[in-house]
């Protein structure tokens, strides 16, 4: 048996931080968790393979509770026979579902929509269970997550093709629209809900079949998922759920000619892998990878929309997050008046149990308290100053955590609750330290000048940007990046792309027609 979830930890301390002024929700235990739930049955213990769930045997993986620690139940780690099942149950089930009418096909994903929102209380829980985030944030994750299953559902019935003009009039031309076929979705743990559905909803709405791998952490959303897809219709194999060891898993729908796509949210290094396997069998990819976003406060930046987009930027999910703020680059006439205010904001965050009023959950895993607890360390070795927070409590919660005195950049993506502060002197030294590096998912610019931030989003290398918002996420976007953050987009009709085929017809008309045409 392995396990999901880490130890507990003892504390870390930074003298040179502020005395913690934060309150703190101690973790309170939950019990049987299925207790908590209105349906019970939404938490799945086991893999759900052709419209069957495969229970939990000898070899399986034990989720923990991310706040408390406590089990929440095992999941299979399922042998490479059980992948082969599924794999066949999505390829045989592409040769029905694609031929289904869109509008029946929208009708499931309405009614997919509507059991979500029906469930959102329940599946709100299972986030704050398996990923730790605070009820509010839970919520709000469900409702984003339903959003793209609403939006997919009203572009079924536009995917059909479009005519091309010929250049003679004996031809007719025309370009049909076709799904690229049974798709492999590898999903991350810090949005375990949303990320499934924004790669679920599309497929499902061009007419592919998808087999979703969630992160062995967080399994249970996807599961639940899984459960509300078959009461909402969704014939055995259109959508499967498969848990176990990533890896393993990963090659083996990397080998099979019958996955026709992978779509992949996660780190860089594990991405580019996935993109090398997948070269073997010519597979489409979508890839959403690191971030490490730039957060640039101009000179002319209003302060409170400065300290306000920061706040949502960064703690967000716990700074958790591909397009977290990262490196917050202020000019050096705003530095002590946006690092003071930034801070007093941030002692108001309240850290701990989410179910409880926590605001701030845990570090999901001890490689990540440990990743954080060493580059402050190393950083402060280094004459970086810990202007807040900086110790972590109760096993794996990391105060909200101010750090400046590196230069422009901390080195690497934090990917938690630490915000790295440093100052710049002119737009062109922003420009440079904000493009510096091979991320480029997203950036945030603080300017009251419309001049300004136009120039600075012609200038940064990113494929989206935030003026004067830390929030920029939507079903309706095209969410990706440019350089190592990524290939593909998804969201939007250019998410719903990714999982269409080209298929070009040239059709000889008739002697008849053709004579008309031409005039005869």
């Amino acid at each position: 048996m392995t396990t999901a979830s880490p130890p507990s930890r003892g504390g870390v301390n930074f003298p040179e931080a502020s005395l913690s002024p934060f309150r703190f929700v101690e973790p309170r235990l939950r019990g049987d968790h299925r207790r908590l739930l209105h349906d019970p049955t939404l938490l799945v213990a086991g893999a759900y393979i052709d419209g069957q769930v495969v229970a939990a045997c000898d070899d399986v993986v034990d989720v923990r509770d991310a706040t408390t620690g406590e089990p929440i139940a095992a999941v299979p780690r399922l042998p490479s026979h059980q992948i082969e099942r599924a794999i066949a149950a999505s390829a045989r089930a592409f040769e029905h579902w694609p031929l289904l009418p869109a509008r029946e096909r929208a009708d499931r994903l309405y009614a997919l929509h509507a059991l979500m929102l029906a469930n959102a209380g329940d599946l709100a829980h299972i986030v704050v269970f398996e990923q730790g985030r605070s009820m509010r944030e839970a919520q709000d994750e469900i409702a984003y997550a339903a959003s793209f299953v609403r939006w997919y559902a009203e572009e079924c019935e536009r995917v059909g093709g479009y005519l091309i003009p010929a250049p003679h009039a004996r031809w007719h031309q025309e370009v049909l629209q076709r799904p690229v076929g049974p798709v492999a979705a590898v999903t991350p743990w810090n949005a375990p809900c949303s990320m499934v559905t924004r790669k679920l909803a599309p497929a499902l709405a061009a007419g592919c079949t998808a087999l979703v791998k969630p992160s062995e952490w967080t399994p249970f959303s996807a599961l639940a998922l899984a459960v509300l897809c078959e009461r909402a219709g969704f014939p055995p194999g259109v959508v499967q759920v498969v848990t176990g060891d990533a890896q393993a898993i990963g090659t083996q729908l990397l080998a099979s000619h019958a996955i026709r796509k992978l779509t992949f949210t996660g780190s860089t290094a594990v991405g580019k892998k996935l993109a090398a396997l997948a070269l073997d069998t010519m597979k489409r990819i979508s890839l959403e990878m690191g971030g490490n976003a730039p957060f640039i406060v101009c000179e002319d930046a209003d302060m409170p929309t400065a300290v306000d987009a920061a706040l949502v930027a960064k703690f967000r999910v716990g700074g958790q997050s591909c397009i977290a703020g990262n490196r917050f680059l202020v000019h050096q006439a705003r530095f002590d008046e946006f690092t003071k205010q930034l801070a007093d904001v941030m002692r108001r965050i309240v850290v701990g149990d989410g179910l409880h009023g926590g605001e701030l959950g845990p570090l999901l895993r001890d490689s990540d308290a440990d990743r954080l607890t060493g580059w402050l360390r190393s950083s402060s070795q280094r004459g970086a100053k810990v202007m807040l927070g900086g110790n972590i409590v109760h096993s794996r919660f990391l105060e909200p955590t101010l750090v400046s005195g590196l230069g422009p950049d901390p080195g690497c993506e934090l990917f938690g609750p630490v915000a790295h502060v440093a100052p710049f002197s002119c737009d062109d030294q922003a420009i440079v330290a904000a493009n510096s590096g091979n991320a480029g998912l997203a950036a945030y610019v603080i300017s009251s000048s419309t001049s300004r931030a136009s120039r600075f989003v012609s200038a940064l290398d990113v494929g989206m940007v935030g003026v004067n918002t830390g929030f920029i996420s939507d079903a309706a976007i095209p969410f990706g990046g440019t350089k190592e953050s990524g290939l593909g987009r998804e969201g939007g009709r250019a998410g719903l792309d990714e999982f269409i085929e080209l298929k070009y017809v040239r059709t000889a008309v008739s002697q008849t027609r053709w004579r008309y045409a031409a005039g005869e």
